[in-house]
C-alpha cells in the first residue's frame, strides 16, 4: 500500500472519530424528557446553548487527486550526500531542464559525455556514475550537492585522468 493510500486512510479515521464524538452516544435520554435547568434570574434573557456542528465525513468514492513527490523526498533519498535543505540541486534519470543542460556541459568539459541535450537520460546517467566512481563520491547515478560541488570544483578528475 502506498503512502497516498495510508494518509488518505487515516485521516478518514481521524474525521470519523471527530464526528462520533461531535455527535455525543447514543446513550442519552430522549429530548424531550430532559428539562433544562434555569441559572439565571427570571427577568434577564437566557443564554442560548451551542448546537455541535458535524464534522463533514470525506466521500469514500470521491477521486482522489495524487500528491507529487517534492524535491526534498528525492533529495533526502540521493546516496551521495546530498543536503535535504539543498533540493534545487538534485538531478536525476528522466529529468529535462537547464539545469541538466549545465550538468551535461560540466561533463562534456571533463571528457564524460559527448553531447549536451537538456534531458537526462541513460547516458547522463552512466557518465554521472564514472563521474562520481572517479572522484570518490557515492556512486549512485543522481546528482545532489556532493556531486555537483565536486563537477564545480577546480580538482574534479576529468574522464582521461
Amino acid at each position: 500500500m502506498n503512502k497516498r493510500k495510508i494518509i488518505y486512510m487515516i485521516a478518514a479515521i481521524v474525521l470519523s472519530v471527530a464526528l462520533l464524538l461531535a455527535c455525543g452516544s447514543n446513550n442519552a435520554p430522549p429530548e424531550e424528557t430532559v428539562e433544562p435547568i434555569q441559572t439565571t434570574a427570571p427577568d434577564s434573557v437566557p443564554t442560548p446553548i451551542p448546537t455541535p456542528i458535524p464534522t463533514p465525513v470525506p466521500d469514500p468514492n470521491a477521486e482522489m487527486t495524487p500528491l507529487e513527490p517534492t524535491d526534498v523526498e528525492d533529495a533526502a533519498d540521493t546516496g551521495d550526500g546530498a543536503d535535504a535543505g539543498d533540493a534545487t540541486e538534485v538531478l536525476k534519470i528522466e529529468m529535462e531542464n537547464e539545469r541538466v543542460k549545465e550538468l551535461q556541459q560540466l561533463l562534456k568539459d571533463l571528457g564524460y559525455l559527448d553531447k549536451v541535450t537538456g534531458y537526462f537520460g541513460t547516458e547522463t546517467e552512466a557518465a554521472v556514475k564514472k563521474f562520481q566512481e572517479k572522484n570518490g563520491l557515492t556512486v549512485d547515478g543522481i546528482v545532489g550537492s556532493s556531486t555537483m560541488a565536486k563537477l564545480k570544483s577546480d580538482d574534479a578528475k576529468k574522464a582521461s585522468d
